[in-house]
């Protein structure tokens, strides 16, 4: 016994748990049958003590699992308990340490950021963190409430498997061994949602304690997406959605973001107001998903694109993610799922490099005295064109300027509460619009209003205009007393650094382009969300006022090129004397000449002049063969109609003189599409089809007035003086015309 005793303290020294009970049992027998000698009884009060030393030792190795499992000792502690014949009680000595540990550990975690060195109750504590370690804070608790998490599961899996193993091996023989086994697993199970519960109550009392209004955006989104790891973690692992943490974590993120959303649009009016409407220099190769707000999407952007994607699978690729999130966190070896790369500095690739711009560019040093030493020579337009195409290329991303980046990395962050909230999408997909209404409402006021008073205002279209009314409605503050302010803005205006009357820029052309072709590209960015949106918004209804939104602006942005370039265009034309040329002309002549009148050779020297502008302007800025079709065919819209202008306003017409009205035309046509590469030249029915009402029988002529109101009264006016000398009929036509004129 004495040899035992020794051997008792070696095991002991090594926490060999299940042999020093096997051991002592031994002795117990054995000191059952000496037990009449006085000595023997010593050594048996000894093997007493030394029990209750082990258990106390046992309840304090199971204690050690809570925070940190290990397969071999809790092993080695659950064999020494069954040698006790106490599995059942250790499973709930077990479970009280887990409730326990969560209480020790929250309140130590919170106690090293408070500024108070006082011990006090968890929830006091935590009003006493200053709100800068507010998400250290959080992090630390989530952490440690994950590593109970995680040896609560693996303890859970242990008795599976050794529950499986008993089967196998035993079958249904040890009656006792099964019972204890369904105990076990039952008090697991029970005993999980009890662990969750606790963990979800000391997570909303630290949370609900704050007021979250000064964190910055980013720092509010490393708290939701910790408290949304441990949501989708919990979720799986308890069978519970937490929904009071949920709900606690998305009220404190809609009283933050309504007053977020509000400092963005007054940010981006600030922005849209000092904006010079230059180029961004982004590579070719730019896609959204490059931006840092963007880099959780980039997977989902990328499947969305794939037009075998459609919503459903696509929500369920987003839901895969989270069975990700719980395998990668609950492996063995797994790190803790927190390490979301907030705090690590990243750096984009999205500009265009030095090394880049010198194999694109030409030169900005080539001396000017070298370039007019080369125009002396006769292949000037050979090298002209040399030079253009060299400085074409100095742009070959798309068009994008300082604030639409800025808009898409609002964009990014909005759409990034819709991966922690997805019922959220509805309210963040109308801030969304809301930003992109207010850049839409300014690019139409700053560089289309100058269309507003001259004849082509009706080219901004009925859908437009009451586009346009709509956001002004919504979005722009009103002068009237006791209108709502919420989320609304004043009234944006152009800076004062923007030029629109410089002729050499031919008024603005360039910012013009800039402005309306970022804000084109925006809108199909805006459209690559929309199928994820629509992906995670599961009612109906929702997704129809989604994608009636979207309706509203996204797809207009293409109709606003033509009143904006056309706006500038028509400055660059002096219509007083383009109708004066016109109606200072002979059209009364008796012979047809072969040779068209003065005024076309004026319109077609300014259109070369214009080309030659557009020319230098496509130097800095890549113009898209949308771009340059919109631009000359807002130029045939203006000339057309000038021409017609023109027309109406020659008192007396003689036969041959409409016919050169024709010849004019044609040969202007052609000219036009040979500049311009713009084939057939647009609008020219609208010529033509003036021309030749001329020629129309006096009967016919007020149905034709009735079905053409594309004609302004003062053209059809012109019209009916030149064709009717019968005073009567020309009466009665001129009543047709004010009718019509009353009823537009």
């Amino acid at each position: 016994m004495n040899r035992t005793k020794d051997k008792l303290q070696q095991l002991l020294d090594s926490e060999n748990y299940p042999t020093v009970i096997a051991l002592i049992s031994d002795c117990k027998r054995s000191i059952n049958t000496y037990k009449q000698y006085n000595c023997v009884v010593a050594v048996h009060d000894k093997l007493m003590d030394t029990l209750e030393f082990v258990e106390e030792n046992l309840d304090m190795s199971i204690s050690k699992i809570c925070t940190s499992f290990n397969a071999n000792n809790y092993a080695s502690a659950q064999d020494a308990y069954k040698f006790l014949g106490k599995s059942q009680t250790a499973i709930d000595q077990l479970h009280m340490h887990f409730i326990a540990t969560i209480h020790s550990t929250a309140l130590s975690s919170v106690l090293k950021y408070a500024q108070n060195d006082m011990k006090s109750q968890y929830n006091l504590l935590c009003q006493y963190v200053p709100l800068n370690k507010f998400y250290p804070c959080l992090l630390e608790l989530c952490e440690s409430f994950l590593s109970i998490w995680k040896s609560y599961y693996f303890v859970m899996k242990w008795h599976e498997n050794e529950g499986s193993t008993n089967i196998e091996n035993n079958g249904y023989e040890n009656i006792i061994k099964d019972h204890n086994q369904k105990y076990i697993l039952q008090k697991l199970q029970a005993g999980i949602v009890k662990v969750c519960n606790d963990v979800e109550t000391k997570l909303i009392i630290f949370i609900d304690g704050f007021d979250l209004m000064n964190l910055k955006f980013e720092e509010l989104l490393q708290a939701l997406n910790t408290v949304d790891r441990m949501l989708k973690i919990g979720k799986i692992l308890c069978k519970s959605n937490m929904t009071k943490l949920y709900e606690c974590s998305k009220n404190k993120l809609l009283m933050y973001f309504d007053f977020y959303h509000a400092s963005r649009l007054e940010e981006l009016k600030i922005f849209l107001e000092n904006d010079g409407w230059g180029l961004c220099p982004i590579k070719s190769s730019f896609r959204v998903t490059q931006l840092l707000e963007f880099k959780q999407f980039k997977y989902i952007f990328n499947l969305s694109q794939n037009s075998r994607n459609t919503e459903e699978n696509l929500f369920q690729i987003i839901d895969d993610f989270d069975i990700y999130d719980f395998n990668q966190a609950f492996s063995i070896n797994a790190s803790l799922p927190f390490d979301l790369n907030f705090d690590k500095p990243a750096e984009e690739d999205i500009l265009r490099s030095s090394e880049e711009n010198r194999v694109n560019d030409l030169s900005d040093d080539t001396d000017d005295e070298e370039i007019l030493d080369e125009l002396k020579y006769s292949y000037v337009d050979d090298i002209q064109n040399n030079i253009m195409h060299k400085m074409k290329d100095r742009h070959t991303g798309p068009i994008v300027t300082n604030t639409s980046l800025t808009v898409l990395r609002i964009c990014g962050k909005y759409l990034q509460i819709t991966r922690i909230f997805k019922e959220l999408a509805k309210t963040v997909t109308h801030c969304m619009i809301q930003i992109f209404e207010l850049y839409f409402y300014s690019v139409y006021c700053f560089f289309s209003t100058d269309l507003i008073n001259t004849e082509f205002s009706t080219t901004l279209g009925t859908n437009l205009k009451r586009t346009i009314s709509r956001i002004k409605e919504n979005l722009i503050i009103s002068e009237i007393k006791n209108s709502p302010l919420k989320h609304k803005v004043c009234q944006p205006h152009r800076s004062s650094v923007i030029n629109l009357d410089d002729s050499k820029n031919v008024f603005g052309l360039t910012e013009r382009i800039v402005a309306v072709e970022s804000l084109i590209f925006l809108g199909h960015q805006y459209e690559s969300f929309q199928l994820y949106l629509n992906s995670i918004i599961i009612d109906d209804q929702e997704k129809i006022d989604l994608n009636q939104s979207y309706f509203q602006s996204v797809p207009l942005t293409t109709a606003l090129r033509k009143p904006v370039y056309m706006a500038a265009i028509l400055r660059a034309f002096d219509v007083p004397h383009i109708i004066f040329s016109i109606t200072k002309e002979d059209w009364e002549l008796k012979d047809i000449m072969s040779q068209q009148n003065s005024y076309i050779n004026f319109l077609i020297e300014d259109i070369r002049i214009i080309k030659e502008k557009i020319s230098v302007i496509e130097c800095n800025v890549p113009l898209t063969k949308e771009v340059s079709e919109s631009i000359w065919e807002s130029t045939s819209d203006i000339l057309t109609y000038l021409l017609v202008e023109g027309f109406s306003a020659v008192k007396r017409c003689s036969n041959e003189g409409r016919a050169l009205m024709q010849l004019d035309f044609t040969q202007f046509v052609a000219k036009f599409e040979t500049i311009t590469a713009l084939r057939p030249m647009p609008h020219q029915e609208f010529v033509t089809t003036y021309i030749k009402a001329y020629y129309l029988p006096e009967s016919s002529i007020e149905s034709w007035i009735r079905d053409h109101s594309e004609y302004s009264p003062k053209q059809l006016i012109g019209l009916v003086t030149c064709i009717n000398q019968n005073k009567r009929i020309k009466q009665r036509l001129l009543s047709v015309i004010e009718e019509q004129r009353l009823t537009r």
